[in-house]
């Protein structure tokens, strides 16, 4: 009878058939068992990061579009180092399996002190600490490792949060115990069902706030495309009529293309008339929208509870009543089933937008937006950096079947660099488009070159204002062009190529006329393209007046928060919609 694989190789394998074929990670010599098994499977690929951060915000944008990633780091400094890049995974449910070496058992049995430990040899801190970044976590022997590697993949996919998997050296190259399980792909991954009861009282609490409503808006969340709904939300809102809006973090899960889309709702900076098209409905109906400050306009979002049915993870709620657990998939069913019909309210949708800027003019974000606007194509992966480029891309419009990936709710500035490369390396069919800050940029610029390495070809915008543009955004106004937001001055365009990426389309852009050249040769280039935007710190919008950041930072708001906030963002935002 054949030996059994060793833990190490029975959990890689085991991961590896829910679809995952790429591992991001940096060796380590506690991390070796791992790593070596990686290389020796034939379902999966190392992607070596320029370091463990950087791997984290990859594996990150690799689970975005494929459904879950894989991550391998090494004890102590390794996965320490990464844990910045798991836990926007856990704040924004990205399914991410992190697999972490550890020291050999009887090494620790014996009270050795080992390197990547502190001098009192205690072991386990790291390990407390990476826990606190995941949903759940283990740490294997023989015996264990079959039935903890299905309760890691259902606590992972049940959640859609990281889960923390280590392993001591000497254990992970021994048998595992007992009969090996052959995986199924993430698509065949059935969630925890609903209890029947709740689900029953769910169901007839839905038909009853939908019967009763003339008119309804949809509230589509980020939840929708991480648990895999995406195509039974659209059945529905097909077949219902149903008007939707989204804010950032939830930008294009349905599509932005039908005339059912209102635009963006964000509290004072939605789009116009989406406040009051949202908030006048007899019935909003909520897949489980995140309420944080981004993405409501920092708490100005009014919906009445009342009228607010709120279709979430694993419950339903409205008002007083609040059933769980009830999955979304069950709650989606229901309201499919129950076919209810909307025809109202509708937006007229936005003019096409004059495309300003010509020639010789400087390059500007004005210039910009609208020209990438019309660049994007159906199916792109678009990628946004936390800062200025995200408010503004909030208010473009996105083709059929873009997958727009931000971090809005952790806001860790450089995970777009990185988040793209692994998008790019989930599904190289489709085409990449990242646009970011210098600031952001240059905290993750290392990794253009592990972009290089693996032949991934994104599209690259480089909006250079030379400092920290969203810091200064939301700095206190009675000083402007703080020292600590600005920079050093990188050459961005010529970084590429320092960094091995000899094939690369790589251009610094000065003026308008240049910006369409380098678009233009974009569009249509068999290369990846990396093209810097000359924009100059005088680009930058007005920084917020003091009371509405009073109002943001806890402080107490005055009766003017809203409407001076709303005039600070006039000329970077849509009007503001009382």
């Amino acid at each position: 009878m054949p030996q059994n694989p060793s833990v190490a190789e029975y959990v890689v394998a085991r991961i590896a058939a829910l679809g995952i074929d790429k591992v991001f990670g940096v060796p380590g010599d506690y991390a070796f068992p791992w790593n070596d098994a990686i290389e020796a499977s034939e379902n999966v690929e190392w992607v070596g990061a320029a370091n463990e951060l950087n791997a984290a915000y990859a594996a990150d944008g690799y689970a975005r579009a494929r459904g879950a990633a894989m991550l391998c780091t090494t004890f102590g400094p390794g996965e320490l180092s990464a844990i910045n890049g798991v836990m926007g995974a856990l704040a924004e449910s990205v399914p991410i399996f992190w697999l972490v070496g550890l020291p050999s058992s009887q090494l620790r049995r014996e009270g050795r002190i080992l390197h990547h430990m502190l001098r009192d040899g205690d072991y386990r801190l790291n390990s407390e600490i990476c826990r606190q970044a995941t949903i759940a976590s283990t740490e294997l022997t023989p015996e264990n490792a079959i039935a903890e590697t299905e309760r890691m993949i259902h606590e992972c996919l049940t959640h859609r949060k990281p889960v923390y998997i280590n392993v001591p050296q000497d254990f992970a190259e021994m048998p595992v115990v007992g009969q090996p399980i052959v995986g199924r792909p993430i698509a065949d991954f059935v969630a925890p069902a609903s209890n029947p009861d709740q689900l029953r009282v769910a169901a007839e609490k839905i038909r009853e706030v939908v019967s009763a409503a003339k008119s309804a808006v949809a509230l589509p969340s980020y939840l929708v495309d991480r648990h895999g709904l995406a195509a039974q939300l659209t059945e529905f809102v097909q077949a219902s009529g149903i008007a939707y809006a989204t804010g950032p973090m939830d930008k294009a899960v349905v599509s932005e293309a039908s005339d059912q889309f209102l635009g963006m709702y964000v509290g004072i900076i939605s789009g116009p008339g989406v406040k009051q098209a949202v908030e006048t409905a007899d019935l909003v109906i909520d897949f489980d929208v995140c309420f944080s400050d981004e993405n409501t306009g920092a708490w100005t979002e009014s919906v009445d509870p009342a009228k607010h049915l709120v279709i979430g993870e694993n419950f339903v709620k409205i008002g007083d009543f609040h059933a769980t657990p009830v999955s979304m998939a069950d709650s989606l069913a229901a309201l499919i089933e129950l076919a209810p019909t909307f025809a109202a309210p509708r937006l007229p949708a936005p003019e096409p937008e004059v495309v300003p800027g010509a020639g010789d003019e400087r390059v500007s974000s004005a210039a910009f937006y609208p020209r990438l606007s019309e660049f994007l194509k159906p199916n792109d992966i678009v990628v946004s950096e936390t800062g200025l480029s995200n408010l503004k891309l909030a208010e473009i419009r996105m083709p059929e079947g873009v997958t727009f990936m931000n971090q809005p709710l952790w806001g860790s500035i450089g995970w777009a660099t990185p988040c793209a490369f692994g998008a790019a390396l989930a599904d190289p069919s489709r085409r990449v488009v990242l646009v970011t800050g210098d600031g952001s940029h240059q905290l993750t610029a290392n990794e253009l070159g592990v972009m290089g390495r693996y032949g991934v070809k994104p599209i690259i915008f480089l909006l250079n204002n030379e400092t920290f543009g969203v810091e200064e955004l939301v700095s206190n106004t009675d000083i402007y062009g703080h020292d600590y937001n600005k920079l050093a001055p990188w050459n961005y365009h010529e970084v590429p190529a320092a960094m091995g990426c000899a094939d690369w389309y790589s251009t610094k852009v000065r003026t308008v006329a240049e910006l369409d050249a380098a678009m233009a040769h974009a569009a249509t280039s068999k290369s990846a393209c990396f093209i810097e935007l000359d924009l100059g710190v005088e680009d930058l919008p007005p920084s917020l007046p003091v009371p509405f950041l009073n109002r943001l930072y806890g402080k107490t708001p005055t009766s003017s928060d809203v409407l001076t906030f709303a005039q600070a963002l006039a000329a970077f935002a849509p009007p503001a919609q009382e």
